[in-house]
């Protein structure tokens, strides 16, 4: 696999850009499957660097390969936090990995995800120009949402190099609980109850085939269990006190990969179809199975991707990323709606960088 040289600055990008035919820019390569690619990477390790701090706006802008952990050292010595967990920080994952990713933690159930946290972008678009678009404060308005259109893009619509994010402040207390459940159906039934209460958690998780849920709150913890519905406060058997980050729970699905081997599935799912991933995942040997986001999204581990685990995720109408492991990057098949197809074709009228790969 062909590396490019790393630029130092982001005129440098931009004259590698024009003078490349195809490449996808990579980051700390945390999540390796999402820039799997025969075209050239090119490296975003020395664009990086906090280069604004509002504190008092609540916005931080940095450079795309800066890592998460230097954003939130730096935003814990402010009293501040990102809201939505940032997926993969202890593995090393840098900021443009994660926006480009789109993949949210825990916290984002009750914060807002990545989506909600982007307000401006600098970028270098297909054509090797230099784009800033959106702005540096969370009341800018304009027409046309475009920053949030670069979450989720994986590089394949031009390359991050400075993204500025709305922030939160960071709670002083926040403790994490645990619940065991007897039955799979009991497990579902409870995630539904407590989400559906007034308790204002920040976030729900769950091991499915251990029958465990996880919920964190913050604030004053002398509300933490007047705020969980009672059938269940009486059978909270454990509990953490830690910052948002430091908590050793949530890093079940906020650190997933921090081993690299075997294969990581990201899959969307609800309440409603749960049950049927659990019935797959049971039958799959050695498989790990999460939820976060109240069971709104689920993270498969297995040892290797077992041959027929996408075809059976698909045939049971399960859409699914592989995050880690060998094997095409998305599962099924979709068309651009023409506005996208339109955009995509503006900021990359040269094809430079690679499409997406599907799994039939």
């Amino acid at each position: 696999m062909k590396h490019l040289p790393a630029a130092e600055t982001v005129a440098d990008m931009a004259e590698i850009v024009r003078s490349t035919s195809r490449l996808l820019p990579i980051g700390a390569r945390t999540k390796p499957t999402l820039t799997c690619t025969d075209a050239p990477l090119l490296p975003l390790a020395k664009l990086r660097g906090i280069t604004e701090h509002a504190v008092e706006d609540f916005t931080i802008t940095a450079l795309a390969g800066t890592s998460l952990r230097e954003i939130d050292q730096a935003l814990k010595e402010t009293g501040q936090r990102l809201g939505f967990d940032a997926p993969f920080m202890s593995a090393g994952a840098t900021l443009g990995g994660v926006v480009a990713a789109g993949l949210n933690g825990p916290g984002s159930y009750r914060n807002g995800g990545i989506r909600d946290s982007v307000i401006g972008v600098t970028f270098v678009d297909g054509r090797g120009e230099i784009l800033t678009v959106g702005g540096r404060v969370a009341k800018n308005v304009a027409g046309f949402d475009l920053p949030k259109f670069f979450v989720g893009s994986l590089g394949r619509l031009g390359i991050l190099t400075e993204i500025t994010l709305k922030v939160l402040p960071r709670p002083t207390c926040s403790r994490t609980y645990l619940i065991e459940v007897r039955q799979d159906q009991e497990l579902v039934d409870c995630i539904q109850k407590i989400s559906m209460g007034s308790g204002d958690l920040e976030a729900i998780d769950a091991q499915p085939l251990e029958r465990r849920i996880l919920i964190r709150l913050s604030g004053s913890a002398d509300t933490f269990r007047s705020r969980i519905p009672v059938e269940y406060s009486s059978r909270l058997i454990a509990a953490e006190t830690e910052s948002p980050t430091d908590s050793p729970w949530q890093h079940l699905t906020r650190d997933l990969p921090d081993k690299q081997d075997g294969a990581l599935l990201k899959v969307p799912t609800n309440l409603r179809r749960v049950g049927d991933l659990i019935a797959l995942a049971r039958g799959q040997p050695d498989t790990q199975l999460y939820l976060t986001r109240a069971g709104d999204l689920a993270y498969l581990r297995t040892p290797s991707l077992m041959t027929g685990l996408r075809q059976k995720l698909t045939q049971a109408k399960f859409a699914s990323m592989l995050i880690c492991g060998n094997g095409p990057l998305l599962s099924g098949s979709r068309t651009l709606f023409p506005a996208e197809q339109r955009i995509v074709s503006t900021l990359d009228p040269f094809e430079k960088f690679p499409p997406m790969t599907f799994a039939s």
